[in-house]
């Protein structure tokens, strides 16, 4: 099994058994885990300090990741320093309750 995978399975195993110990969630609960990231920087950066032999290797972890669990995803924000920052408070914006419009 591929690392990312993995990691997707053992972090939906985790959080299932946290929620369901601490707050009583039965297992059929789906959560949504986004990790916001620079995949390109983070890649060489591994490569560079050699946790990994090259950076398509981390590239590859992130898409078995997504491919795992439709819940699950690392979202490449490139470059920006910011950009993390306004993809978290889009997020957060979205889900909050609105008004209905009726026209």
């Amino acid at each position: 099994m591929n690392g990312g995978c993995r990691a997707a399975h053992e972090l939906d195993s985790a959080l299932n058994g946290h929620l369901n110990e601490k707050l009583g969630y039965q297992d059929n609960r789906k959560t949504i885990v986004r990790v916001y990231v620079n995949i390109s920087d983070l890649a060489r950066a591994y490569a560079k300090s050699r946790l990994v032999g090259q950076a398509q290797t981390v590239r590859d972890f992130y898409g078995a990741f997504n491919r795992e669990s439709p819940f699950f995803e690392f979202v490449d924000v490139g470059g920006d320093k910011e950009a993390a920052d306004k993809k978290i408070t889009g997020q957060r914006t979205m889900h909050q309750p609105r008004e209905t419009l009726h026209f």
